[in-house]
């Protein structure tokens, strides 16, 4: 998304630029570059800056570089670049304690160096990294909303795509972003797009960690993934596919986790979907990631990663054109109980579901109900007495548990 401040170190002609203190905060992303020379930046900056200071217009010396600190931290600015010479001799270690604690990174230069210089060298990393992230992230969706053409495959391997391996695609979605917001009074834009920003560098990091070169992009509250697998000529039978999806599946586990610990509080979903060899497939596959995500909202699960080949008959599902149908066989089986159920405040339907997917054992249902044994023999006597059903009969058990997934989906559809 942005540049970060390990970068900057790392670009030509900032050679005289030495960090001093904060080094576990270079990852923090500069948008823009300023000079200050006045003791209060606040209403000067929007967040996501690299100051630089000279120190002219300091007059209580070290108090004012450590109020400083704290002001610009407070403000979620990215750096702070020091230059040494008359006005500021030397970096206080106060001053350096402080960013380290704060994880806020510090840098000097020496006088003699031309700020004009510096700031223009960043300033033209920025536009770079930002023409970049742009020209990619039209690229991706033109990938999965337009018609395919062979000018996607010249830009996709600009990109980094390999068209000789094959590729599965991940949809990383931020669980009740809304209210992660509220909840820790993210109160303006510089905030939200640092908490993307270090979601987008864990998922980076972690690819590169196992030698994905992945493409991704961000979108509203979630990041689209393409990533490569192995040389596709290897991957042409089920079992190979089969090791690949695991292989991603646990990949995409511990960025989920490595997300948590990092913005304590925050969750993400995410869906898989299906192994494909050809760019013009790439679609389909992030269809199917999108899909599994909603097949995990249906579910109110959170936190959870779902692979679009899991989902079974909800595959169907979205196939049939004419929802009515399902609707129809939904009321035909269930609606009886799901209205006793709204209308006596009793559990029958989830009881039913349980014991269905318990294969009717009566005393391992019980226990997931927290019911004896023979208040789950009442609800099942009420339940096949409100239902008109025999509960020992295959076919009508299979269309029950098929209805309970109707339900689901119907929900989903609404």
């Amino acid at each position: 998304m942005y540049i970060n401040c390990r970068d900057i170190s790392k670009l030509p002609g900032m050679e005289n630029l030495k960090l001093v203190a904060g080094e576990n905060g270079l990852d923090r992303s500069v948008r823009w570059v300023h000079i200050v020379d006045v003791p209060e930046v606040s209403e000067w900056v929007n967040g996501g800056e690299l100051i630089f200071i000279t120190g002219v217009g300091l007059k209580n010396g070290n108090k004012q570089l450590v109020d400083l600190l704290v002001e610009i931290n407070n403000k979620n600015l990215s750096g702070l670049v020091i230059n040494i010479g008359p006005y500021i001799k030397s970096i206080p270690n106060e001053l350096i304690d402080l960013a380290n604690e704060l994880k806020f990174p510090i840098f000097e230069i020496p006088f003699e160096v031309k700020l004009i210089n510096l700031t223009q060298i960043i300033s033209k990393a920025i536009f770079t990294k930002q023409m970049q992230n742009e020209s990619l992230n039209s690229l991706m969706k033109d990938i999965i909303y337009e018609e395919y053409n062979e000018e996607m495959l010249n830009r996709a391997i600009f990109h980094g795509y390999n068209t000789k391996k094959a590729y599965i695609t991940a949809i990383i979605d931020i669980d009740d972003f809304s209210k992660y917001i509220k909840r820790n009074k993210l109160t303006n834009e510089s905030e939200i797009l640092e908490c993307k920003r270090i979601l987008k560098q864990i998922i980076s990091n972690t690819m590169d960690m196992h030698k994905k070169s992945a493409l991704t992009m961000n979108q509203s509250d979630s990041f689209t993934c393409i990533i490569p697998l192995d040389h596709k000529d290897l991957i042409i039978d089920t079992k190979a596919k089969n090791d690949k999806e695991r292989e991603v599946t646990f990949i995409l586990e511990e960025i989920k986790d490595k997300i948590s610990n990092s913005l304590p509080g925050m969750t993400v979903s995410i869906g898989i979907g299906g192994v494909c060899n050809e760019l013009k497939k790439l679609k389909e596959s992030v269809e199917q990631a999108d899909k599994a995500l909603k097949i995990l909202n249906m579910c109110n699960r959170r936190d959870s990663i779902k692979t679009y080949k899991s989902l079974g008959i909800y595959r169907l599902f979205f196939q049939v054109e004419n929802k009515k149908e399902l609707t129809s066989l939904y009321e035909e089986y269930l609606a009886p109980l799901v209205n006793y159920d709204a209308n006596n405040s009793s559990e029958l339907v989830k009881t039913l579901e349980i014991l269905l997917l318990e294969n009717q054992n009566v005393s391992k249902t019980a226990d997931i109900l927290f019911i004896h044994r023979n208040t789950l023999k009442y609800r099942i006597t009420k339940i096949e007495e409100i239902l008109d059903i025999d509960l020992k009969d295959a076919n009508t058990c299979f269309n029950i548990l098929l209805c309970i997934k109707i339900k689901r989906f119907i929900n989903l559809q609404v």
